[in-house]
């Protein structure tokens, strides 16, 4: 596990083996990440959930739900994967 500067890590969150947290991210408490993730600098992960393993959130993410499936969350999409066909969030 990697935790770069900057950072504030609630209580109660778990941080799996190998994985990289950059610097300036906020995570909220009771919050649980999987191993192999790469979480993107100033990015934001709310707490009371759970990121699988295998997931990487880009820079100035906002991760609001649980991640259930491996791959490239980008912050363009509000942390919904990268798939064919995917969509922006509209506010």
């Amino acid at each position: 596990m990697i935790i770069d500067n900057q950072c504030q890590i609630a209580h109660n969150v778990v941080i799996g083996d190998n994985t990289a947290v950059a610097g300036g991210v906020i995570m909220a408490g009771s919050l649980k990440i999987g191993r192999y993730c790469m979480i993107g600098g100033a990015s934001v992960i709310n707490g009371h959930m759970e990121i699988c393993d295998k997931v990487t959130v880009t820079g100035m993410g906002m991760v609001m739900r649980p991640i259930t499936e491996p791959g490239v969350y980008p912050q363009a999409f509000r942390c919904n994967p990268t798939k064919s066909g995917a969509k922006p969030l509209h506010w």
